[in-house]
C-alpha cells in the first residue's frame, strides 16, 4: 500500500501544474459569466468566503492536484511553493496555457496581496510580473475585468507599503502593464491611489502617474 502510495504521488508531481480548460472551464466562458453576472464579481474590502470557494473551484478544473492542494492551503508554506511552481512553469514555451488561465492566475494573486508575510507579498509580486513578461507577445491584452480584480488592489494595498523592495516590485507591474492594458486605464487606477489615506501610496502613484506620462504623453 505505501508502494502503490508513492507512485500515485511521482505520477501526480510529472503532470502539468495547469491545463487549458475548455468549453464551461474556459477564459473566455468564465469572463463572459462574469461579465453576465452568472459568477461573483472579484470586488471586495477583504476577500469573502464566496469568493474563494469560487475561485477553489474554477481552479479545481485546471490545476493539477498537488498544485491545487498548495494553492488553498491554510498554510502559507504551501502558497510559497504553489507561487515557485507557477512562476517556473510562466515561460515562452507554455504562454497559451497561462494565457488560458490569467484570470484565475491574478485573482488569486490578490488574495495573496492581503498576506501580512513579507516574503509572501515578494513572491506573488514576482509570480505577477513574470506571468506578465509571458503574456506579453505583443498581441494579448488583458480584459477590463481581469485588471480590475487586481490593479485595484495592488495600488491600494502595496504602492505605498513601508517595505522599499515591495514597493519597487509594485512599480514595476505598473510599468510593463501598460503593454498588456490600456496607459490610460492604467493611469486612471493609479490615481484612484491617490485618493488613499496612506501618504506614501498617494506619492508613489503620484511618481508611477508621472512616468507614464513620460513615456506616453498626455
Amino acid at each position: 500500500t505505501v508502494a502503490k502510495s508513492k507512485g500515485a504521488a511521482e505520477e501526480e508531481d510529472v503532470s502539468p501544474p495547469l491545463t487549458i480548460g475548455k468549453g464551461q472551464e474556459s477564459r473566455e466562458q468564465r469572463l463572459k459569466d462574469e461579465n453576465n453576472y452568472k459568477l461573483l464579481k472579484w470586488n471586495f474590502n477583504m476577500p469573502t468566503k464566496e469568493h474563494i470557494q469560487q475561485l477553489n473551484e474554477q481552479m479545481a478544473t485546471v490545476c493539477s492536484k498537488s498544485l491545487h492542494t498548495l494553492l488553498f492551503h491554510a498554510d502559507f508554506k504551501f502558497h510559497l511553493q504553489a507561487m515557485e511552481k507557477l512562476t517556473d512553469f510562466s515561460t515562452p514555451e507554455n504562454r497559451d496555457v497561462v494565457i488560458a488561465n490569467v484570470d484565475l492566475i491574478l485573482k488569486w494573486s490578490t488574495l495573496r496581496l492581503f498576506d501580512t508575510n513579507t516574503t509572501v507579498i515578494l513572491k506573488v509580486l514576482d509570480l505577477i510580473l513574470c506571468v506578465m513578461n509571458v503574456c506579453n507577445d505583443g498581441s494579448f491584452l488583458l480584459t477590463d475585468s481581469e485588471v480590475s480584480s487586481f490593479l485595484p488592489y495592488m495600488v491600494s494595498l502595496r504602492m505605498g507599503d513601508p517595505k522599499e523592495e515591495i514597493r519597487k516590485k509594485a512599480h514595476a507591474i505598473a510599468k510593463v502593464l501598460p503593454s498588456l492594458y490600456p496607459g490610460n486605464k492604467v493611469f486612471a487606477n493609479l490615481m484612484d491611489g491617490t485618493k488613499q489615506k496612506n501618504a506614501r501610496c498617494r506619492s508613489e502613484c503620484l511618481e508611477a502617474m508621472g512616468k507614464l506620462v513620460e513615456e506616453f504623453g498626455m
